[in-house]
């Protein structure tokens, strides 16, 4: 549940799955009502399990409300989740707003604070799902949040999207991360599993041992542009990657630090989006691991290339108090 936007409430969830009917039908109920505010039919299976949004706007600015939602295959029905209370904002989240009209369509903002669900507040209800526990809830978010997730290194901790996707030829991928590892590790990348350590992985933003940010990609051979400087001080910062008919760019804190504009081709198998680490096995000044040490938050990707403006915009808006 969230408030992003003035006068309205987005309740997002996970949706269930049975293992006689893929599509199940779903109602919301507001405030300890007995009646239903708002049903819907979605599709589901073990492996896949999209999210689905409803928006109230029958709300006010300072008005707090709670929220249940029950899941029925027409024969039985679950009982009602555990209610989960939102105060309606009076004025829209600046930073998110930016992320949302700049045309993300995958925005986890992290801020769950329990269970392995990681909401989208994009448009395209393109959830996560954080595999073997990171931490969550961690009291220190960027960008006006008040938390983000925390990995610690593990082999098996990260976070991947429910949905496969198709490789993306126009695309950017923009967090903020914090960390003082020198061990270095992936933030982002595309990869082809979910729960295993992938075999197919480029598209990926990851940190050298030395705290330096690299940028890479595959297009029959490994092809990256790398920071001349560290960010592994602890404090957080803002990276954006983008690819597109420009080449490859990498901005760090509102500012282009790297880019080659020959490099508009990637691997173009399809897969996932991964956050917190993953495979890089025989990639340049490849860290002592593959999984980030850190705290990240604000993950988007975008299908299309953001401008340096939008960049540089993100990232002032975003360090504003």
């Amino acid at each position: 549940m969230e408030s992003i936007e003035a006068g309205k409430v987005a309740v997002h969830w996970r949706s269930s799955y049975d293992t006689d009917d893929s599509r199940l039908t779903y109602r919301v109920y507001k405030d300890g009502s007995s009646t239903p505010v708002y049903e819907v039919q979605g599709d589901s299976l073990p492996w896949s399990r999209p999210q689905l949004t409803w928006t109230d706007t029958a709300v006010a600015a300072g008005e707090t409300h709670s929220y249940r939602i029950s899941a029925s295959d027409g024969t039985n029905t679950t009982s009602r989740t555990t209610a989960q209370s939102v105060t309606v904002a009076g004025t829209a989240d600046a930073y998110a707003a930016k992320v949302r009209g700049d045309g993300a369509g995958l925005y986890w903002r992290f801020n769950e604070t329990a269970n392995a669900y990681a909401a989208d507040s994009s448009s395209g209800d393109d959830s996560g799902v954080h595999w073997n526990a990171p931490t969550l809830a961690v009291p220190d978010g960027a960008a006006g949040s008040s938390s983000s997730v925390g990995y610690t290194g593990s082999q098996s901790e990260w976070t991947y999207s429910d949905k496969r996707h198709p490789a993306p030829s126009a695309y950017s991928l923009e967090l903020w991360f914090k960390t003082t590892t020198t061990s270095g590790g992936k933030l982002i990348g595309f990869a082809n599993k979910v729960q295993l350590t992938s075999t197919s992985y480029d598209k990926h933003i990851y940190m050298t041992n030395n705290g330096r940010l690299v940028f890479g990609v595959y297009t029959g051979s490994v092809r990256t542009i790398t920071t001349l400087q560290s960010f592994n001080d602890g404090n957080w910062h803002h990276v954006v990657a983008t690819q597109g008919g420009d080449g490859m760019r990498l901005y760090v804190d509102g500012t282009q630090r790297a880019s080659n504009a020959f490099v508009t081709g990637n691997e173009q198998s399809s897969g996932f989006w991964r956050v917190g680490g993953d495979n890089l096995d025989s990639w340049p000044n490849r860290p002592s691991s593959r999984f980030f040490t850190g705290q990240i938050d604000e993950v988007a990707v975008y299908g299309s290339v953001l401008t340096s403006s939008q960049v540089a915009s993100h990232y002032s808006t975003g360090t504003t108090p």
